[in-house]
C-alpha cells in the first residue's frame, strides 16, 4: 500500500515509509499550484530535491493567514539531526532517567539498535521544526492540544522532517481568527514515519503586523 494512501486511512502499520510515484508526484504538484504553493522555490523542493522524502510540498516563506490555511493545503520543513547533546539535556533536566534513553546497553538488551529518544522530545523537536519554518510566524496566537500518535521508534542520531496537512479550519465568532487543525507527519532520514501528531491552533485572519 502506498504510504500516502495508509496514512489518510489511519493505518496503524509503524515505521511505514512515504513513497510517491512519479503519476502522484504531479497530481500532488498540481494540487499545491492551486494553493499557490511554488514546487521550485530556493528551499529545493522541486524534482531535484536532494532530502530523502521526494515529491515534498513548498516551505513556507511567511507566516499564514487563516484564510491562507484551507483544508488540505500542504508544507514540509526543513531537516533537523537529533545530537547526543539534545537527548542527554532533556533527559537530565526533566527527570526522563530511564535506562533506555541513557543506557545504551539497557537498550541493546531491550531489542533496539542504539538509544531511544523519548516522544515528547521528538514532537517538540518537530514543533520546532514548524515554527522555525515561518507557517505561523505573526498569525498563530494560541495552541489548543493536540493529539499524538508514535509510529515507530527515534534514536540519537536521526534526521527528522516534518510534512503538514490541514485536516480542519474553521472561523470563529469574532471573525479575526479561526481554529486549524493539521496532521503532522514526522519522518527520519529514511522516509520511515516516526510520529503523527495533529495540533489545533487559533490563526489570526490578517497579519498582526
Amino acid at each position: 500500500m502506498d504510504a500516502l494512501r495508509c496514512h489518510r486511512s489511519h493505518c496503524q502499520t509503524r515505521g511505514h515509509r512515504l513513497s510517491l510515484g512519479p503519476e502522484r508526484s504531479a497530481s500532488k504538484a498540481n494540487q499545491i499550484g492551486r494553493q499557490g504553493g511554488d514546487m521550485s522555490d530556493d528551499h529545493g523542493n522541486d524534482g531535484g530535491d536532494s532530502g530523502v522524502i521526494p515529491g515534498l510540498p513548498p516551505r513556507p516563506h511567511r507566516g499564514w493567514t487563516f484564510y491562507e490555511q484551507p483544508v488540505g493545503k500542504r508544507w514540509s520543513t526543513s531537516r533537523r539531526t537529533i545530537t547526543e547533546t539534545d537527548l542527554v539535556v532533556y533527559a537530565t533536566q526533566f527527570g526522563f532517567g530511564e535506562g533506555l534513553f541513557l543506557d545504551a546497553t539497557a537498550a541493546e538488551r531491550a531489542g533496539y539498535s542504539g538509544r531511544l529518544v523519548p516522544g515528547s522530545l521528538v514532537m517538540s523537536l518537530a514543533e520546532g521544526l514548524v515554527i522555525s519554518g515561518g507557517a505561523i510566524a505573526r498569525t498563530g496566537v494560541a495552541y489548543l492540544g493536540a493529539t499524538v500518535e508514535v509510529k515507530g521508534p527515534t534514536f540519537v542520531g536521526d534526521t527528522l522532517q516534518v510534512v503538514a496537512e490541514v485536516t480542519a479550519a474553521r472561523l470563529t465568532s469574532r471573525g479575526d481568527r479561526g481554529i486549524v487543525t493539521t496532521r503532522n507527519e514526522v519522518f527520519n532520514q529514511h522516509g520511515s514515519l516516526v510520529m503523527v501528531y495533529s495540533p489545533t491552533r487559533m490563526i489570526l485572519t490578517r497579519h498582526a503586523d
